[in-house]
């Protein structure tokens, strides 16, 4: 049996502390068992300043690991002598 995801989750901050993430995400997992989904993954940034994590946890969520994730920004136009930007030439 396969593994569901669970996609991101944002609420508003006019409308949180109301139970709408919890119902999202209640409703989600309903749907991947329904489906035949063994567990549900999410992916949460891990110094989440709200309450995401406490949420997580009371709907039966354990951490399974932890990651960093590397970003590079990209420039708008290619370097002019062909070269991969960072690359060599010879």
């Amino acid at each position: 049996r396969d593994r569901g995801i669970v996609g991101a989750v944002f609420t508003r901050r006019p409308w949180r502390r109301r139970g709408l993430a919890r119902a999202l995400i209640a409703r989600s997992l309903e749907t991947l068992r329904d489906r035949g989904m063994a567990s549900a993954y999410l992916g949460v940034d891990g110094e989440n300043p709200n309450q995401a994590m406490t949420l997580y946890h009371s709907l039966g969520f354990e951490i399974e690991t932890t990651s960093i994730d590397w970003t590079k920004p990209l420039p708008n136009q290619p370097p002019t002598d062909g070269a991969p930007q960072g690359g060599m030439t010879r």
